[in-house]
């Protein structure tokens, strides 16, 4: 025997959820020397979790040439089905004088399972031996190499790739205006020819977030809370789950705290998913939305060439024989274009999912590719391409459920959109009513309510004023409203320009810090009034 000396190879990581479905190694050996030799080749692959994966071959003799004047050939190719052994008496013959194909032991795999077992490192042990008599000639000798026949043949797993976001910059204010008033809806429409061996959907995701979930699945979910623990602070305990109804959102009947993403329940979306952040306090907090703006499907391929077709006309089994074709229509609707042209930054994502192969054996040539035509059709409104915008009051803080301490001042928040207001009154209210809104004016003086500021200078963009609350009596039930001094809202009904209004999203509290327990002045405090469950409240 001669000695056996183990080689370690540490081995490239592929893609998660690709297998190499077809690889062909050949030890090709030439021999000139007329003694029987055994040999065996031990492959051990180690896995990132420790676990191992077996592969072993053993050759009672390699070729023993006829005559001392001649050279055989010995070729052993692992593949797909175990190992293939063929012994030519000369170099020059065509046909094999053996060839056997010998699947994998029991408890062990072929060289498809091996790579597919992904593992880091790979470790070759080959031994050989001379067993049996014969000659020693003298210049005669042994050598080989090998050959890597690697096609791309894959099975594939489901697979999600996220390309990076890009960023939608909040758009002007006349502009987002006119957009609102005067598109319709849009169509798109794709006709889509896919010569590629696999199917696939591409989807154009949107949110108010650069952070993006793969999936919707409690493991992506958690696999997000992960990522936003390493880029936003965030405990590895939190919990992440999606809400898609607005009734579970309504701060009427829930605790969770919604003013992060929306400035009033009114701008809540039936169908689109919001992600919600649980961390335990009791109150939970919407984070973000991630809606689809447009999603299509890639066809299946009409048809991959077999097995059978390989040997007859030599196209690989797996190749795409017929491409597939569809057509596809989208709709772009309202609630869409209210999303892109809500205020402050947005951000797009391609997501791009391929479909699973369900353990068949695809092959990617140089042939396959994907046509996408496409064509978007709009429906606008002329009047409200060409009418002007009207100039807008947003309360930013406090926007509902917060906690504020009379010990203590508090920056009253507001932005303003568009030109003409350069002042404005601010009001408090402390009814509960269902009626209670912005325009009400009984609710926001005498016992209901009253002033907290007038002729507050205002430009356009964020505005604060600093709120004294000294004296001011506990409430669970606090609302306040801003009022522009200045005529610039044109009615539609009247025809008659009114003045700028809004009111903050929900109720907050006021809470005299002596008499009350120590609790958070922050958004996890936030509990709507239930005197009221089911009324919705618009400004």
């Amino acid at each position: 025997g001669f000695p056996s000396v183990p080689q370690d190879q540490e081995m490239p990581q592929g893609f998660k959820g690709a297998t190499i479905a077809d690889v062909r190694l050949a030890l090709i050996m030439k021999s000139q020397i007329r003694l029987p030799v055994r040999m065996n080749m031990d492959f051990t692959g180690v896995d990132v979790f420790g676990d191992t994966t077996l592969m072993t071959f053993n050759i009672d003799t390699i070729g023993y040439p006829p005559t001392s004047l001649d050279t055989s050939m010995t070729v052993i190719e692992l593949n797909r089905f175990g190992t293939r052994i063929q012994i030519f008496d000369r170099t020059t013959d065509s046909t094999a004088s053996y060839d056997i194909i010998v699947p994998p032991a029991e408890g062990q795999g072929t060289i498809i399972d091996l790579m597919a077992s992904n593992p880091t490192k790979l470790t070759i042990d080959a031994a050989a031996r001379i067993d049996g008599r014969g000659t020693i000639v003298a210049g005669a000798g042994i050598g080989g190499g090998f050959r890597l026949v690697a096609p791309f043949s894959l099975i594939l797993d489901e697979m999600v790739f996220l390309s990076q976001p890009t960023v939608i910059e909040e758009m002007d204010y006349q502009t987002r205006n006119k957009i609102r008033n005067s598109l319709i809806s849009a169509e798109l429409n794709f006709d889509i020819t896919n010569a590629m061996p696999i199917g696939a959907e591409l989807a154009m995701l949107l949110s108010n977030s650069e952070f993006f979930p793969t999936d919707n699945t409690p493991e992506m979910l958690a696999a997000f809370r992960d990522t936003m623990a390493l880029n936003q602070g965030w405990s590895l305990t939190d919990n992440v789950y999606i809400i898609n109804e607005c009734e579970d959102l309504s701060p009427t009947n829930s605790n969770v705290y919604i003013y992060d993403v929306m400035t009033d329940f009114n701008e809540c979306i039936d169908g689109v998913p919001y992600l919600v952040r649980s961390n335990g306090s009791g109150v939970d907090t919407v984070i973000s939305y991630v809606d689809t703006l447009f999603k299509f499907i890639l066809p299946d391929p009409g048809r991959l060439y077999t097995a059978e077709e390989e040997d007859s006309l030599g196209f690989p089994e797996g190749m795409v024989a017929e491409p597939g074709n569809s057509s596809y229509l989208t709709g772009l609707d309202t609630n869409r274009v209210r999303l892109i042209t809500d205020y402050g930054d947005h951000y797009v994502m391609p997501r791009f999912q391929i479909n699973s192969t369900d353990s068949s054996m695809i092959f990617l040539s140089k042939n396959d590719h994907l046509e996408v035509g496409s064509f978007v059709t709009f429906r606008v409104s002329s009047s409200g391409a060409f009418s002007s915008a009207n100039s807008e009051l947003v309360i930013v803080y406090p926007n509902g459920g917060q906690t504020l301490f009379t010990d203590q001042t508090h920056d009253i928040k507001w932005r303003v959109y568009g030109d003409g207001i350069s002042s404005v009154d601010i009001y408090y209210s402390v009814s509960s009513d269902s009626n209670l809104n912005a325009s009400a004016e009984g609710y926001w003086t005498g016992i209901n309510g009253g002033i907290i500021a007038q002729n507050v200078p205002t430009v356009s963009g964020l505005n604060s004023y600093e709120w004294d609350l000294t004296g001011f009596p506990e409430s669970d039930s606090v609302r306040i409203r801003i009022v522009s001094d200045e005529k610039v809202v044109l009615d539609q009904k009247t025809d008659e320009y009114v003045k700028a209004r809004d009111i903050n999203g929900w109720y907050f509290k006021i809470k005299n810090p002596s008499s009350s327990r120590s609790i958070s002045a922050t958004n996890n405090d936030f509990i709507g009034p239930r005197a009221y469950l089911g009324s919705r409240f618009t400004k």
